[in-house]
């Protein structure tokens, strides 16, 4: 009996989701159509351009799954929501990609300083579009890697989100990139109110240089990566954020439901976590 009344319940709670959704989609016009619109989006091809209104301006951009899941992570979810007491606050934008992260910090806070990094050429083209569509200004593009020196590196290309200066990461070609020290732009600032790094396997060597700096932001963002039989430093990025202060929440984003029986893999990874870094008072 206890079951079946435990069924109902649960029966009840779908329906009244349904429901919800139904009414949302026939009582709201903008919903609706970013729903249709996210339809469309997911039949078009891998790799083809294409442009789209689901954010209401114009966004220009080259990859429909990498497209559909920033969109998701950035705008209905909302990972890098963040508060700050200044309107202006000073955004490093590390792996800029096609410009959905830069034109989310700009619909969270109009007046944002944000320097956005992107090193791969054909999406910088994308991402400076996006920038005018949109009309976005104090807004900085460097056309580099970030990385912890200034130098040459060969560079992986994926056309899509995943481009790498990971040297034996799968790609489909390589070309040479021009790097900067992202440790140089932290120190010529008082205080970054939020970083993001989102550099595809970078992210310790960049935030090894930066260890002793790092107590100048109040926010930081790191997607980790780890490699398949590459040694694993997920310890040495959280051991660094606790030195400097923060703590630390996790999202899972590739992982296993059974790692010690089969493990995915994707793109060379085993494993992928996003992490908020942030301090007490925040």
């Amino acid at each position: 009996m206890r079951r079946s009344a435990l069924q109902s319940y649960k029966e009840k709670i779908v329906m009244l989701a349904l429901l919800k959704k139904i009414y949302r989609y026939v009582a709201n016009p903008t919903f609706r159509r970013q729903k249709n619109e996210y339809r469309r989006i997911k039949r078009i091809p891998r790799f083809t351009p294409f442009t789209t209104s689901i954010l209401g301006k114009q966004v220009h951009a080259i990859d429909s799954p990498s497209f559909l899941y920033m969109y998701r992570e950035i705008f209905r979810n909302e990972i890098y929501r963040f508060t700050c007491e200044s309107t202006s606050p000073l955004i490093l934008d590390c792996g800029g990609n096609i410009g959905m992260s830069t034109i989310y910090f700009k619909t969270l806070y109009p007046a944002a300083r944000i320097i956005t990094f992107e090193p791969d050429q054909e999406v910088v083209k994308i991402l400076k579009k996006n920038i005018k569509a949109h009309d976005l200004d104090k807004v900085r593009v460097i056309e580099k890697g970030v990385w912890k020196e200034k130098t040459e590196l060969d560079f992986i290309i994926s056309g899509s989100d995943g481009s790498s200066i990971v040297t034996d990461k799968p790609g489909i070609s390589k070309s040479t990139i021009q790097t900067v020290r992202l440790r140089d732009y932290i120190q010529s600032e008082e205080k970054v109110d939020f970083l993001k790094i989102d550099i595809e396997g970078a992210e310790t060597d960049v935030i090894l240089d930066c260890q002793d700096i790092l107590y100048r932001i109040d926010h930081i963002f790191v997607e980790y990566h780890s490699f398949v039989n590459h040694v694993q430093t997920l310890d040495i990025i959280v051991t660094i954020l606790k030195n400097n202060g923060f703590r630390v929440h996790i999202h899972t984003g590739l992982t296993s439901a059974q790692p010690f029986y089969h493990r995915r893999t994707r793109l060379g990874q085993d494993l992928q976590l996003n992490i908020f870094a942030y301090k007490d008072s925040n």
